[in-house]
């Protein structure tokens, strides 16, 4: 007997035994659930990424700003100086 067919028929069983034990309503709410962990998981890939993503672009700006900070103030203090 080749193993996909084992593992098929250990499956079968399985989810036989569950709809006999919970009925269908209870398994079908099992499978949504097992659903939703899924979906959730690979929002929390995503969100993982995309704040990797969101702090380099912000440690880029950020010293952009630092530097045009630092140029408007010895901007400033050129034209007190000066006047």
């Amino acid at each position: 007997m080749s193993p996909f067919f084992l593992e098929f028929y250990i499956l079968f069983i399985i989810i036989l035994m569950m709809i006999a034990y919970a009925g269908t309503e209870g398994t079908l709410r099992v499978f949504q659930y097992l659903e939703l962990l899924v979906k959730t998981f690979v929002i929390e890939i995503k969100k993982f990424f995309l704040k990797i993503k969101l702090k380099r672009q912000l440690d880029k700006d950020y010293k952009y700003f630092q530097e045009r900070l630092k140029e408007i103030k010895d901007n400033a203090k050129r034209n007190n100086d000066e006047n």
